[in-house]
């Protein structure tokens, strides 16, 4: 015997409660294989370029008030370097996600060797290897 069951309000709701859950963890997974990668990349001076990455979800709100603040860091050669933290990004009303980087040189270490993009790809990867799939 078939199921009856009715694509309503209740059921969207529910879709769309579902898909809010992935790309949260989406997001937050992404952010985690970002600081992977810039430690793995060997892009870590003062790492505030590390800790400056967050995650923003309508469902969680942001990460951004924890990122490390403009101010003087240590460098790698003991000297110091000081790092100024960009505004917090916007999450576009159509997206559900957004992973960012608050060091304004980040986009520069992004080109030279990706983490964030990877970091990304890797959380795919990951969700193909369970035999979903999500595109992004």
């Amino acid at each position: 015997m078939a199921a009856d069951f009715k694509l309503d309000k209740d059921f969207w709701a529910n879709i769309n409660e579902a898909v809010a859950e992935v790309m949260t963890l989406v997001a937050e997974k992404t952010e985690e294989a970002a600081r992977r990668n810039i430690e793995a990349n060997e892009q870590v001076d003062t790492r505030f370029m590390e800790g400056s990455t967050y995650t923003i979800t309508p469902k969680k709100g942001s990460t951004y008030s924890k990122t490390f603040p403009s101010g003087s860091y240590v460098n790698k050669h003991r000297g110091i370097s000081k790092r100024e933290k960009a505004p917090e990004a916007a999450l576009p009303k159509e997206y559900d996600a957004l992973t960012g980087v608050a060091a304004p040189y980040a986009v520069h270490q992004e080109e030279r060797k990706s983490f964030l993009y990877q970091g990304l790809t890797d959380v795919r990867d990951k969700f193909d290897s369970l035999g979903g799939e999500v595109k992004l």
